[in-house]
């Protein structure tokens, strides 16, 4: 069974569905080889989900909303673990919450970064000090990165660790999508 990180684009921030599929293959090809380092024989499976997913509590959901408006605040009693002008990661001690901000306009190469670099934080469990690991988790990302060997060895090493998500965000966010009636 492989390694799920689920994406939730409900606001369509990314844009079409060409875009996601070029988020989703930037993403596959990080956590495929991360999640064999790790152990998991079938590796990564990397999906836009249109329905609230249920993730081990081992794996991943990141959420894509706007710079005016990260969806991770609305998770009840979350502390900061990491912020950055491309998306915020919270947790209250028993879930945590990753978000991305992404626009149409965007890079898709530096969304999966950004992406990717929040759930470091998430996984990791590490604040600003992360930034000291370079690749993707340093403190500015853009289209040009890729994670390092650093990043690959501490994510495979974390990779497993239970850390329940905040599935909140599905909600939050659907309610957000809904035409505002008159």
């Amino acid at each position: 069974m492989p390694y799920s990180v689920y994406l939730v684009d409900i606001t369509n921030r990314i844009g079409s569905d060409d875009r996601r599929t070029e988020v989703k293959s930037v993403l596959q090809s990080y956590f495929d080889p991360i999640a064999k380092k790790a152990g998991v024989k079938d590796g990564a499976r990397v999906s836009f989900v249109t329905e609230n997913p249920h993730p081990q509590k081992n794996e991943l959901i990141a959420y894509y909303s706007t710079s005016g408006w990260h969806v991770v605040t609305q998770m009840p009693g979350g502390n900061v673990a990491a912020a950055t002008e491309g998306g915020l990661t919270l947790w209250n001690g028993k879930v945590t919450g990753s978000d991305v901000v992404a626009d149409a306009d965007t890079d898709t190469r530096t969304i999966a970064n950004l992406t990717f670099h929040e759930l470091m934080h998430n996984k990791l469990r590490m604040g600003d000090k992360m930034h000291r690991l370079g690749g993707l988790a340093a403190s500015t990302v853009d289209s040009s990165m890729r994670p390092s060997e650093q990043n690959i060895a501490a994510m495979s090493a974390a990779l497993l660790k239970a850390g329940p998500q905040w599935t909140g965000g599905f909600a939050e966010l659907t309610e957000r999508a809904k035409p505002v009636r008159p």
